[in-house]
């Protein structure tokens, strides 16, 4: 009954006071809504305290994304860091992202603009 309304919260309790064994599938499955329901409201860090227990590495991948694409806002201009980040996003193709820690670095953007352009050209020949 608290699936289908949703009550994920209380899902994990019932499991956990009820003996939960032989649930596993469940509270993962209980733990990933948990995590979906913090990053609906863009609350990362929670989100992968529940996706870490549902052992999903692909939400758990976009939340850090979105957890460093936070970090770069808070970060003051010309923080060595901007550039670290930036290097990460241009890898996974991120470009929007990495402009904007390149762009708070500082560092030319004529210059990025050509790490971005061959950093595609060469992930258009991988999937090919």
């Amino acid at each position: 009954m608290r699936m289908k309304l949703g009550d994920w919260f209380r899902v994990v309790q019932l499991l956990k006071t009820g003996g939960g064994a032989g649930h596993d599938a469940l509270l993962e499955k209980a733990w990933n809504a948990i995590g979906d329901y913090y990053a609906d409201r863009q609350k990362w860090q929670n989100a992968v305290s529940y996706y870490l227990q549902g052992r999903n590495q692909e939400r758990l991948a976009h939340c850090y994304y979105n957890g460093l694409e936070n970090l770069v806002l808070s970060l003051p201009e010309n923080s060595p860091l901007l550039g670290t980040i930036g290097g990460m996003f241009v890898t996974v193709g991120m470009c929007e992202q990495a402009v904007l820690a390149y762009v708070k670095l500082e560092r030319d953007v004529t210059r990025l603009k050509h790490e971005v352009e061959v950093r595609n050209k060469e992930n258009e020949r991988g999937e090919e």
